[in-house]
């Protein structure tokens, strides 16, 4: 499991979501720093002047220039009360950096829970393939009795062929057990971020089987909406939303600010002469097309927006919950139920076996029963299987995952 936290690309993918929401609310917090910032230019230029009559003489020009004009300076900017605008702005951006954090713990949890799928899907490749080999066994074993059978002149050599053409089948059930323990093997590798081709050794100890229960459900249900990652990922977004709304409505009051600017300004290089500039300045804001109505309006549909969906993912959350429990339910009373059929296909075989070897039962009843056997221990073993996928499904539905396989 450490490996697929470590190298699956998505991990990394959020984590950088992250990083990016932390960039963001570093960028908000710079607004409560001073801005400092440099100029400097050069301008060539001549300007037409109008003077009062009587001003002007005979020969006197009209027009000032041309001149250059160079200069350099420093400003300085602070602002000293906005009507709260970078409060609300910070907190938005916190807000939107947790909902991040959530993000990417849901998207490790899909990356856990697709680890356990294909798990469990290559030790169910797996069984298979034992269940396989131990069919051929068989086959190999009732092929030798019915040979000697025929030797002894009990039955003819079409049932013989009819066996051998059972071991065949047999041998062909293994070739393909062993091409799905190799997808399988790829599946794995691909859900942990590794190459399909990379070998894989894996801790096969897993949880007793333990029935589920209406109590357990209904804890589950009180469980996920405090837990899943999800429903507190769109709980930030709500608050950052309010948060919004303080943003937008903060742009109806002033904004002062202090500034601040000194420097030179002469008509060659390097200026001389010293201009400097020391205020407080107060801006209100009287009409802007009522762009900041529809800013708090906007806002105010983001939040309501939220909200709903809020009300629906709380509702997505548990019928996930519901069904993912009637699955869980659904996969112990299967397992249930193949402990007894395997148990009677087991007797039926051992007893159609002693049968076979003393002439008492024919070559289709030994097939029969050797069909019935493989059939009900490939349902144990797939029952067992389904059960744990849904398990870790359950558990990823509440929110409770365990990262342990």
């Amino acid at each position: 499991m450490a490996i697929a936290l470590d190298k699956n690309p998505l991990q990394r993918a959020a984590s950088e979501g992250v990083a990016a929401a932390k960039a963001i609310v570093g960028l908000r917090r710079s607004s409560y720093y001073p801005q400092i910032d440099a100029t400097g230019g050069y301008s060539r230029w001549e300007r037409h002047i109008f003077l009062p009559e009587g001003v002007t003489r005979p020969g006197m020009s009209s027009t000032v220039g041309p001149t250059e004009d160079w200069t350099a300076s420093l400003n300085l900017r602070y602002s000293l009360y906005d009507s709260g605008k970078r409060r609300a702005e910070l907190m938005s951006a916190l807000f939107r950096q947790q909902a991040s954090e959530q993000t990417a713990r849901e998207i490790r949890q899909d990356i856990i829970q697709n680890v356990h799928r294909a798990y469990y899907g290559y030790l169910a490749a797996q069984d298979a393939n034992q269940i396989a080999k131990q069919n051929l066994r068989k086959a190999e074993n009732h092929l030798e009795i019915a040979q000697k059978r025929r030797s002894a002149g009990q039955i003819p050599q079409a049932e013989v062929l009819r066996v051998k053409v059972d071991v065949s089948e047999a041998n062909l059930s293994l070739v393909r057990t062993q091409k799905m323990i190799r997808i399988a093997q790829g599946q794995l590798n691909r859900s942990m971020g590794l190459p399909a081709e990379i070998p894989v050794s894996i801790n096969d100890q897993h949880p007793a089987f333990q029935e589920p229960t209406k109590k357990r459900l209904y804890s589950a249900l009180q469980k996920a909406v405090y837990l899943r990652p999800e429903l507190k990922a769109a709980l930030n977004r709500i608050s950052a939303a309010k948060s919004n709304i303080k943003a937008a409505k903060s742009e109806y009051g002033p904004d002062v600010s202090a500034r601040a600017s000194y420097g030179r300004q002469d008509d060659g290089f390097f200026p001389n002469d010293d201009s400097w500039m020391v205020g407080i300045f107060v801006e209100l804001p009287l009409f802007d097309g009522f762009a900041r109505d529809n800013n708090v309006r906007h806002a105010k549909a983001q939040l309501s927006e939220q909200e709903a969906l809020l009300q629906n993912l709380i509702l997505e959350v548990k019928q996930q919950v519901w069904n993912d429990f009637a699955k869980l339910k659904e996969a112990y009373q299967a397992l249930e139920a193949t402990k007894t059929i395997v148990e009677e296909a087991q007797e039926g075989m051992r007893l159609t076996q002693e049968r076979y070897q003393v002439g008492q039962s024919t070559t289709n009843d030994l097939l029969d029963a050797r069909t019935a056997l493989v059939r009900a221990e490939g349902n144990r073993a797939q029952a067992g299987w389904d059960y744990y996928t849904a398990l870790s499904d359950f558990h990823r539905a509440v929110g409770t995952f365990n990262f342990d396989l």
